[in-house]
């Protein structure tokens, strides 16, 4: 949604004088408006300053840096899923994240007070994107589920929607916030 919205101010900033954007085919006006309804406007801040309270506890508190492989954004909480084969996942995670239900990862449960105080913490603030690599996977009935590029080294996408997926993986990476930070390379895709 935030990338349609940016492609939408382009469009009309790019638009001559007295003429209005091309509207999207009903089709298309019905997928956008299916993604604006189930869109979690408050989903990307909400990680953002997760991720980077997350780094600064660890700073705070000494710790080794978690093994990260992947998140779960669900309505009521982030989920930090921890590389289990690594002894530094088994660490007591720091306040306010604890231990997700199964013990196999952190959680940090999501809360308009908890938000604010990040918010309001300057070393939050000052620090940089903790996983600029971090892209989205897919959503199912538990949430949706984001990858850090980064840590993984490599992703193998597979099935019949393999290239529409790894296209879409290329384009959040170039047209995120944090797209600065990374240096997006696409070896393999026929240009037509």
């Amino acid at each position: 949604v935030a990338l349609i919205d940016r492609m939408r101010r382009a469009q009309q900033r790019l638009r001559p004088p007295g003429l209005r954007i091309a509207l999207p085919s009903s089709d298309v006006a019905d997928l956008e408006r299916g993604l604006r309804l189930t869109a979690d406007p408050g989903a990307v801040e909400w990680v953002d300053l997760a991720l980077r309270l997350l780094s600064v506890l660890v700073r705070r508190h000494a710790m080794s840096t978690p093994p990260v492989v992947g998140l779960r954004v669900r309505p009521d909480a982030l989920e930090v899923m921890l590389d289990r084969t690594r002894p530094t996942a088994s660490e007591i995670p720091p306040e306010p994240f604890e231990f997700s239900t199964d013990g196999s990862g952190w959680l940090l449960r999501r809360s308009k007070g908890l938000l604010e105080s990040i918010r309001a913490d300057v070393d939050v603030r000052g620090i940089d994107d903790p996983m600029p690599a971090l892209v989205t996977l897919g959503q199912d009935e538990r949430g949706l589920l984001l990858v850090d590029l980064e840590t993984a080294g490599s992703l193998v996408v597979s099935g019949s929607d393999a290239d529409a997926m790894t296209q879409g993986i290329a384009v959040e990476l170039a047209t995120a916030d944090r797209a600065e930070q990374v240096d997006v390379v696409v070896v393999g895709f026929d240009p037509s």
